[in-house]
């Protein structure tokens, strides 16, 4: 019995200490300069399709951003010759690949100043060998800028694991023990 409640008595230290482990203070500064998301039609094989992508620093000084994919979907991302996608930061190319494998990737951009912004330019190439198969496909390109700045820490309070829900049960004297037999 001893065992059993050294070891429930750890699980629930563990659980209480990494219940008070909270990150640094970090908040959100960019603003989107446009849609998150964009509508791919590609009028045929050889053909592309370009848009930019940008955000807005909203913090009282500079940042770091950061850019990632986070979605593909259509048919023109699929089967044998599926479009592919260039990322460019003003001169410098990014990525150029497959749609699909730049999902998750995340770039580092250049340093943004408070009150300036990002911008990102993107293209979708359906290669010239594709097939007339392509000729109405489409698809979605999702992606996000992140920045974050810290801050001094804010103490969180551990929240408690385990809370009473109702009121406690009132206290009783203890009972009387009778000293004889008889």
């Amino acid at each position: 019995m001893r065992r059993n409640g050294v070891v429930a008595s750890a699980i629930l230290a563990l659980a209480l200490l990494g219940a008070g482990a909270q990150p640094a203070h970090a908040a959100e500064v960019l603003a989107p300069d446009g849609p998150a998301s964009v509508e791919v039609r590609v009028i045929g094989p050889g053909h592309d399709v370009e848009w930019s992508m940008g955000a807005r620093n909203v913090a009282a000084s500079p940042v770091a951003p950061t850019f990632e994919v986070t979605n593909v979907t259509g048919d023109i991302f699929a089967g044998d010759t599926p479009a592919t996608i260039t990322l460019t930061n003003g001169n410098d190319v990014l990525y150029q690949r497959q749609v699909a494998d730049v999902v998750g990737t995340v770039f580092g951009v250049d340093e943004v100043d408070p009150g300036e912004s990002i911008s990102l330019g993107a293209s979708v190439l359906l290669p010239s060998e594709a097939g007339d198969e392509y000729r109405t496909a489409a698809g979605v390109v999702d992606w996000k800028f992140s920045a974050f700045v810290s801050g001094e820490p804010t103490p969180t309070p551990a929240e408690p694991r385990f809370r009473q829900t109702r009121p406690a049960l009132p206290t009783c004297p203890p009972p009387a023990v009778p000293t004889s037999f008889g």
